[in-house]
């Protein structure tokens, strides 16, 4: 047994050997026409994406079966699009004004509150409503949105107990806005 004077001198257990990071798929190891990077030269990751819906969300499908099967009732022809708030051509090419604009879920990023709340505005007429479905998802963008929209619209909350029970969400709320003339 060893000393212990001499416990330095005795043999320290070697370290691991270093494990080769796991490769890459080809893709993601070099740039190429999808405009992926290549993590081995150090490249800088590319900016995301501006937010746009996805092409084939799920919500446009459900909306269209719920105003096919409403039509009767409505008695109106109805258009329904996804849009792009940021994108004053498609909301020109829609040929406003519209009686309703539904809008769900929409307010989450501050950058976009703007384009938002004037594409509202562009694309109801004078007696027109917005029927808003809102969430807090951002601070700065929520106290930003309401702040617009107070110069633009007037606001009405739906109260929570005039909301059908098995859709309404206690974190969840809907507003109606209609422009101040």
């Amino acid at each position: 047994m060893a000393h212990p004077s001499n416990h330095h001198l005795q043999p320290q257990p070697q370290p691991k050997p270093l494990r080769r990071p796991p490769r890459l798929p080809q893709q993601a190891r070099r740039r190429d026409r999808n405009g992926l990077w290549d993590r081995r030269h150090g490249a800088p990751p590319p900016r995301p994406p501006q937010h746009r819906p996805h092409r084939h969300s799920p919500v446009m499908p459900a909306l269209k079966r719920n105003l096919k099967s409403n039509k009767p009732v409505l008695g109106k022809t109805l258009k329904t699009t996804q849009l792009y708030w940021t994108n004053s051509d498609q909301i020109k090419a829609l040929s406003p004004p519209f009686d309703l604009v539904i809008a769900t879920d929409v307010v989450y990023i501050e950058d976009t509150v703007a384009p938002l709340v004037s594409a509202m505005e562009a694309l109801i007429g004078d007696t027109g409503t917005v029927l808003l479905g809102y969430q807090l998802r951002s601070p700065e963008a929520h106290q930003l949105f309401w702040e617009i929209c107070g110069r633009v619209f007037d606001i009405q909350k739906v109260p929570h107990e005039h909301l059908h029970p098995e859709y309404a969400y206690e974190e969840a709320d809907v507003y109606i806005l209609r422009k101040k003339l």
